[in-house]
């Protein structure tokens, strides 16, 4: 239960630092792994795409969106975000 108080308190962390410099592509990343560990896929999307918006290069968002979708289930969705 303490780890997800821990969570919680770091979402309200980078929410902070976002409001402060909103171009942040790292915090967008960081927070959408709280998002992801909490197992609220959903939000954790939401943040990696803003991240590859703010930043195309950081592939590690492009990954874990693609885990993130995996895991909420929406794997078919992914299929809009994918360009062969």
């Amino acid at each position: 239960m303490e780890a997800i108080g821990k969570y919680e308190n770091a979402i309200i962390d980078f929410g902070k630092a976002l409001e402060l410099r909103s171009g942040n592509s790292a915090a967008y990343f960081q927070r959408g792994n709280v998002f992801h560990q909490l197992k609220r896929h959903l939000e954790a999307i939401e943040d990696y795409n803003k991240a590859l918006e703010l930043n195309p290069k950081l592939i590690q968002a492009l990954l874990k969106r693609g885990l993130a979708y995996r895991s909420s289930g929406k794997i078919k969705d992914l299929t809009e975000f994918v360009r062969l």
